[in-house]
């Protein structure tokens, strides 16, 4: 059984990794406009232990956009800003 604990990080303070700037990086939904978000996933692995994982995703809740799952922080956010040329 997996066991999953969901935070939404502003990161307003240094947590997990993510740091103040992350949310200056982050580009806007490519679908609504709207910011973005990055939410913290700590699922229990099967050796016990936690691991953080990133999704970023649009704060408006109809639009419902996101990435995957991700680690480290710097690589969700670099899913998220990618856009088709």
């Amino acid at each position: 059984m997996i066991n999953d604990r969901n935070e939404t990080n502003n990161c307003e303070q240094e947590t997990d990794g993510c740091k103040p700037s992350a949310l200056s990086e982050l580009l806007y939904c490519p679908f609504c406009g709207a910011g973005a978000e990055i939410v913290t996933k700590k699922p229990m692995l099967p050796t016990g232990k936690r691991d953080t994982l990133y999704i970023i995703r649009c704060r408006l809740r109809e639009c419902g956009v996101e990435t995957l799952a991700w680690y480290p922080m710097g690589a969700a956010i670099a899913s998220w800003n990618r856009r088709a040329t």
